[in-house]
């Protein structure tokens, strides 16, 4: 209020001063003494009592046409690229590459020494030695492709980098390997058809020969005329595509047939990788199915 006088009369704000603050927190310091050392105390507890992961990295280029499928085979559209390096990758993530890793490295007797090995719950080996190692193995490997390359990378965990390291390359290896062994299969094959082939055509072209000399002894034929020549010349050409055509087809169909024979030693263990799927979606469509069965049952 303004008095007669002209002043001003009421209260006044006392300003906040430091030792304000200060008196708050000393009334205070045990709360906040008991927070920090709780915080700091909990941060080191997990920090010495987990164990650390690390990660180590490897890299693969996949060669897209290798030099004796360039001498072989035709290679089309049907090999494009991206589709190709997609295959490698899941290839590098199956149960079946990380089965043979798990088979090398039990080989080799250096599973005592592996971290990966260790079982913290025995009644999970009821679905196999190599098969819980191998899907163990899975679930610490990444794979990714490198965009616009050939190169793979192949990236493994473990509580060790010595370890980690060690299973990258020896992922690296076994999948080299396979491929290996994939591609000398399908390779040996061919080449076995075409060298029966080949002794094929050459029984042919000596029979040929042999019909054509009897022929001109036959006939009196000292030596064929121009004309004769370039008719004879042409069907040969003629022959030589055509049957250049069919042995390209059968070459095909053996690679066909190859194949066919991987693909079907694979669905004989699709129903087992199926049923070793633990994905939440198909956990969730198995529990529905058993459901809709027993409601069948008791209906």
């Amino acid at each position: 209020m303004q008095n007669v006088n002209g002043t001003f009369s009421g209260l006044e704000e006392n300003p906040v001063r430091l030792t304000d603050y200060l008196r708050i927190l000393r009334r205070g310091k045990w709360i906040i003494i008991l927070s920090f050392v709780a915080v700091v105390g909990s941060t080191a507890y997990f920090s010495f009592t987990t164990t650390p992961t690390y990660e180590a990295q490897c890299m693969v280029i996949v060669d897209s046409q290798s030099r004796v499928e360039r001498t072989l085979f035709d290679v089309g559209p049907f090999s494009q690229q991206v589709t190709m390096i997609n295959n490698q990758v899941q290839i590098l993530k199956s149960r079946l590459l990380a089965e043979k890793v798990i088979s090398s490295l039990l080989e080799s007797g250096l599973q005592d020494s592996l971290s990966l090995f260790r079982v913290e719950n025995p009644e999970d080996l009821h679905v196999g030695y190599r098969r819980y190692f191998a899907r163990h193995l899975q679930e610490e490997l990444s794979i990714e492709p490198v965009r616009d390359t050939d190169v793979i990378k192949i990236k493994v965990k473990a509580p060790s980098p010595q370890e980690a390291a060690f299973l990258a390359n020896k992922v690296a290896e076994v999948y080299q390997n396979l491929d290996r062994e994939f591609s000398r299969g399908e390779i040996s094959q061919v080449v076995t058809f075409l060298r029966d082939q080949l002794q094929k055509k050459e029984e042919s072209l000596r029979a040929a020969e042999e019909a054509l000399r009897k022929f001109q002894q036959d006939e009196g034929i000292v030596a064929l005329s121009q004309e004769t020549q370039e008719m004879v010349k042409q069907l040969v050409e003629f022959e030589s595509l055509y049957q250049e055509a069919v042995t390209d087809r059968k070459t095909y169909e053996k690679r066909l047939e190859y194949l066919k024979s991987q693909l079907g030693e694979l669905r004989r263990t699709l129903e087992t990788d199926l049923a070793d799927i633990s994905h939440p979606l198909i956990l969730e469509l198995r529990q529905k199915i058993a459901e809709s069965e027993a409601k069948l049952v008791n209906f």
